[in-house]
């Protein structure tokens, strides 16, 4: 259940693996170059003969190739060739995941529960509640992230969803190692089939390209441009990249502009740093750049603001679908019913109930404190210790599991980390009203834990507020399939919910996207004719 623990931005990792700057490649250290030659040109097979080539791009007359500075500058002088530029890397754009524990299944208060299906706080947000596509018409979406999750339970199958598998060696589009492109893509078309939760086009025609491998650090942006190649060849009309990078590719950026003219809406992240940088490809003028926003519409903190943002989305703790096996929902059930705890990491997850009486535990510094814990459940108090610390007593008391409760100055359930440490026994973290109730009241009586698979998380970022865009252009273009695709931008931009200053602004765009206002937009237009 660890394999989502970390962060799907830049990070320490990638600062340390990251490509050789230009001072490294003067001394020598070769780096990724996009070279781009004339068309028809007979000379690019000898000027790269000796040169290790990366990805090559034909549709463009380019290929990247790793070289160093010299040999870059000396490539620069041959008549045949256009351009050699630095091939920018470009990150998945979320943060961590939205809550911790990747378990707590309760749901906001903006969102919607059936019988066993949520409706993402986000779905309701952006209008797209009731408002039906029509998968017939073929407006495919084109996913360009780190996988799919295609036996997932709420996922639509083949044919719906296709895709190939990258010949650079990133793996198979149907696995998903860091769970970022499975949930980028629930927003969009998880199904409404009364389980799990429910996207912004269910069933939505999609295809998948694989640009990031199971670490998820990085790609490049000539990866990017074959990706959106690929996406075109797919038939693709609208193509999501929760992704992003701080440098611009002159050769990505003609791709970009290519692709519009061509009648594709490319939507992309806006950026994670809370500042006014910009993020390539969302700040290309081709592309529609997406800001994030929490359930009160307000900016999130860690969105860009700049005047290429042009649209906003909901994109704090949206939850998704993420691969099988990645993520448990566990249950305390008590004198009090039975409620969703938030289980910690470092664990071996146990296959059957477990079940004991409930012994105060206090602090629970020491075994001592849980005397009289054999085969019991433990109820601890949060606090002073560390969460291993309390887990670690319980355990040595003979104690089957611990539930953990909040201190008094902590709002909400706890969630908890054993910071690494290995512990036998399973470990949950609730709220204090709930701790209280069961040591006042519920001492001695019989409680149990029970553990269950729950792929769906919560996740945070301009990556989760871009797919929302890309789900409402692909939406109400799919019940307005005459229009083209300048238009379908015009009803998104036209529509849009103003938030912040009035008018455009750099926080929010034109403010935040609206299926159910485009579609009734488009319903006035001369293309607009419903199927």
């Amino acid at each position: 259940m660890g394999i989502l623990r970390h962060i799907l931005h830049i990070c320490i990792v990638c600062l340390l693996a990251a490509p050789a700057t230009a001072a490294d490649a003067s001394a020598g250290t070769e780096q990724r170059y996009i070279v781009k030659y004339r068309p028809g040109s007979a000379a690019r097979a000898s000027s790269h003969a000796r040169l290790r080539v990366e990805r090559s791009l034909p549709r463009h007359d380019a290929m990247a190739l790793r070289m160093t500075a010299a040999q870059a500058a000396q490539m620069a002088q041959d008549p045949d060739v256009l351009l050699v530029e630095p091939d920018p890397p470009r990150y998945p754009v979320s943060t961590l995941r939205a809550r911790p524990s990747g378990a707590d299944i309760q749901p906001s208060a903006a969102e919607a529960v059936g019988s066993a299906q949520i409706v993402p706080y986000g779905v309701s947000a952006v209008k797209a509640v009731g408002l039906t596509g029509v998968t017939s018409a073929g407006i495919k979406v084109c996913v360009i992230d780190s996988g799919y999750d295609l036996g997932h339970e709420d996922k639509p199958l083949r044919p719906t969803v296709g895709g190939e598998d990258d010949p650079s060696g990133t793996g198979q589009w149907t696995l998903d190692g860091s769970g970022h492109g499975t949930h980028v893509s629930g927003t969009i078309n998880a199904r409404n089939n009364g389980v799990g939760v429910v996207g912004v086009f269910p069933r939505a025609p999609m295809y998948v390209v694989k640009v990031f491998d199971s670490t998820d650090t990085w790609a490049y942006s000539s990866d990017l441009v074959a990706a959106l190649d690929r996406c075109i060849a797919a038939g693709a009309k609208v193509i999501n990249m929760s992704l992003g990078g701080g440098d611009p590719s002159t050769t990505e950026r003609i791709a970009f502009r290519d692709a519009r003219a061509a009648g594709v809406i490319a939507v992309a992240a806006a950026g994670n740093e809370g500042s006014s940088l910009m993020s390539y490809p969302a700040s290309y003028l081709s592309v529609i750049s997406v800001a994030a926003v929490d359930e009160n519409l307000q900016r999130a903190s860690f969105s860009n603001f700049n005047n290429r943002v042009l649209l906003a989305a909901p994109g704090v703790s949206v939850l998704s679908t993420v691969p099988r096996g990645s993520t448990t929902k566990a249950e305390l059930s008590t004198g009090l019913g039975t409620q969703a705890v938030i289980p910690m990491d470092s664990y071996a997850l146990p296959t059957t109930p477990v079940a004991g009486r409930l012994v105060d535990c206090g602090l629970a510094g020491t075994p001592g404190d849980c005397a009289g814990a054999q085969g019991a459940i433990c109820l601890i108090e949060r606090g002073t210790y560390f969460f291993y610390e309390k887990a670690q007593s319980c355990e040595a008391a003979g104690g089957v599991g611990a539930v953990v409760y909040n201190r008094a100055d902590e709002a909400g359930p706890v969630y908890g980390t054993l910071s690494g440490t290995k512990v036998g026994i399973p470990v949950v973290g609730t709220d204090r009203v709930t701790g209280l109730n069961l040591l006042q009241s519920y001492l001695g009586t019989t409680a149990t834990l029970t553990f269950s698979e729950w792929p769906y998380d919560y996740f945070s970022g301009t990556s989760m507020a871009t797919p929302h865009v890309a789900g409402v252009a692909a939406l109400v273009w799919s019940r307005h399939p005459g229009c083209d695709s300048e238009t379908i931008r015009q009803a998104l931009t036209t529509t849009a919910q103003d938030l912040g200053v009035a008018g455009r602004d750099p926080d929010y765009g034109v403010g935040l996207v609206r299926a159910r206002a485009a579609s009734l937009w488009l319903d006035r237009q001369p293309c607009g004719v419903a199927p």
